[in-house]
């Protein structure tokens, strides 16, 4: 993964292995690499990315110290309704970043948080303190000015279109909206899109990825062009061109933001 030192335009967390606490590998989330890539690319230099066994606990915590725009994290995630305080982002391994963890981190450079994980928008009322906690909360009372998350678990496929198609929104270099915009329009798009819309969507972002990319290596840029191949191939083509694949609530409200 390419680092940085000093501001960050972005700090981007990308699919670590993480284990659950029985040590049994966590789910495979195959459209990570695009979706992380794609980000990257966006934004551009300079940014740090860090994945699979990079994301320990300790590398994470280090990272997020520095001065980053923006924070991205494309994982697991899990709320603890026992103990609030100990709902975490699944890093490596067992390695978790936790509520208490982040609140000890300075955040107020940071202007937006994107949580591209399960569970990380719910927020729970603790009987002693008599406020709600949760990661979202967390963030934002550190300093960070907005955050995306999800409010249940999503599939990794949908998650990645709609993380995808949000930063292309806010960020466009001509058109570009604001975060609660873009992610609403976002969220409309992606309740109306069909097989054959989400065919040729897959297919520009391949090629916008894929040539002539400074972000990506030629392996990464490989590992991409097979992996969208085969969603199209095995899952896309077998669908009726017309039919809409998330056009269930279970896909697109999962999504929120929190901010200004």
């Amino acid at each position: 993964m390419k680092g940085g030192r000093g501001d960050l335009r972005l700090l981007s967390i990308e699919a670590p292995d993480s284990v659950d606490k029985d040590g049994y590998p966590m789910a495979n989330l195959s459209y990570a690499t695009p979706e992380s890539a794609y980000i990257s690319q966006l934004i551009g230099e300079p940014l740090h990315r860090i994945g699979d066994e990079s994301a320990t606990r300790e590398t994470v915590i280090a990272a997020l110290q520095q001065s980053c725009k923006i924070f991205h994290f494309t994982g697991h995630g899990n709320y603890n309704f026992q103990q609030p305080v100990k709902s975490a982002l699944y890093l490596s391994q067992k390695d978790r970043l936790t509520i208490e963890d982040i609140v000890k981190i300075p955040l107020d450079g940071c202007e937006l948080v994107c949580l591209s994980a399960c569970e990380t928008g719910i927020t729970g009322k603790q009987a002693i303190l008599d406020e709600y906690v949760g990661l979202v909360s967390a963030f934002l009372a550190q300093g960070v000015g907005c955050v995306v998350s999800t409010i249940w678990q999503v599939t990794s496929e949908s998650s990645s279109i709609a993380m995808i198609e949000f930063y292309r929104r806010h960020y466009h270099p001509k058109n570009p909206q604001d975060k609660i915009t873009a992610l609403q329009t976002t969220i409309d798009w992606l309740r109306t899109v069909t097989v054959s819309d989400l065919i040729a969507w897959w297919a520009d972002l391949k090629t916008e990825l894929c040539q002539g990319s400074k972000i990506i290596d030629n392996l990464e840029r490989i590992g991409i062009e097979e992996d969208i191949d085969e969603l199209i191939e095995n899952t896309l083509a077998n669908q009726e061109p017309t039919f809409q694949p998330y056009s269930h609530p279970y896909y697109w409200a999962t999504f929120t933001i929190t901010g200004g």
